[in-house]
């Protein structure tokens, strides 16, 4: 299956790159450098993102029900009311040319490094995108992910249970009803809001899990799929949400155990119809908080630092080797950039 088209969302700056035709090598399109913007070029080759989305190390998948609490109010004929989707997450490790500028002075372009990739899609049962899995919706899809600083204990990681996307078994009905509590729907321009939000560690409910977090960037990121955009519209089973690091070449396997072993957490937030008559649909505000995590091995729970926690940050250290634990947060995460991901293959 050749790459046709690929459009790539430059999240962090909100700038749009677009893949080259694909040339020869390993696989079709293996090295087609994105052009620079002003922002400078993705860090590896947009072409291989997607082999690997596809090809990954790890993957883990887990069902849910789709904004479950809004289905009472749902039109008669709801194509979303008793559908299942299935979330899963990919997490791949590889080598490749770097193709991004010298900002960091880790690597130059065209040097041989490493690079660690995680990525997600969503399926569901009918056909068509993601607007028609929502009924029509045609307003914004506000999606939610975890910085990729943020490393949580182990004992919470720990809790997540096999192919279950539920949140509650790691941090609790509480903090999972206060997140969800505090997110508002999308504005009336389609816009997310994200202000004085999705600061999890601040919420009181959350303490024991979040409010532990000893990464060096507690934060979260937040985009919006206008699902009244076809240019913005994915399939089901299709990539929507990228997370790639920059050159990492001797630290891959840390970076690289420890996306495999964090918890993931996706957030959802749309404005549902409940008729088909644009002019008077009440609109129902769904939301969804899941958790996943693509190694479901358990982590040993040991403080090696002895700072009353145990995270996955040091837990992985110690595994591979490593007793420094000094800047634990900045081995772990050189750069990981937030990119949403619409693919189009034909």
């Amino acid at each position: 299956m050749e790459l046709s088209a690929l459009t790539i969302i430059l999240l962090s700056f909100g700038s749009s790159v677009i893949a080259q035709e694909p040339e020869e090598g390993p696989f079709p399109g293996w090295f087609s450098p994105a052009p620079d913007d002003e922002f400078g070029p993705l860090p590896v080759p947009s072409d291989l993102i997607v082999h690997h989305n596809q090809n990954p190390n790890i993957s883990r998948s887990g069902t849910f029900k789709p904004f479950q609490d809004t289905w009472e109010w749902l039109r008669s004929d709801s194509v979303l009311r008793d559908a299942e989707w299935t979330w899963r997450v990919n997490v791949s490790q590889f080598y490749a040319p770097y193709n991004g500028t010298n900002i960091s002075e880790v690597a130059k372009r065209g040097d041989y490094q490493a690079f660690v990739s995680q990525t997600w899609d969503l399926s569901w049962p009918i056909e068509g995108n993601l607007s028609e899995a929502l009924d029509d919706a045609r307003s914004t899809l506000c999606i939610t992910q975890l910085g990729a600083g943020i490393d949580l204990p182990v004992n919470v990681t720990n809790s997540l249970k096999d192919d279950d996307t539920s949140c509650v078994p790691a941090l609790g009905q509480a903090c999972v009803d206060a997140i969800l509590k505090q997110i508002s729907p999308p504005d009336e321009k389609g816009s997310c809001h994200t202000a004085n939000q999705h600061l999890f560690s601040l919420i009181p409910e959350c303490y024991g899990s979040f409010g532990r977090d000893r990464g060096p960037f507690n934060s979260t990121t937040t985009i919006g799929y206008s699902l009244g955009n076809k240019s913005q519209q994915i399939n089901s089973g299709e990539t929507f949400w990228v997370n790639v690091s920059g050159p990492v070449l001797g630290n891959e396997i840390v970076q690289y155990q420890t996306a495999a072993n964090q918890m993931q957490v996706l957030h959802l937030s749309a404005l549902l119809p409940t008729t088909h008559n644009s002019s008077d649909t009440f609109m129902l505000h769904g939301k969804e908080l899941r958790c996943l995590r693509a190694n479901t091995t358990k982590l040993q729970d040991v403080d090696v630092n002895g700072d009353g926690v145990a995270t996955v940050g040091e837990v992985v250290l110690l595994s591979a080797g490593t007793t420094t634990t000094v800047g634990i947060g900045s081995v772990m995460h050189l750069g990981l950039w937030a990119l949403a991901v619409a693919v189009i293959l034909g």
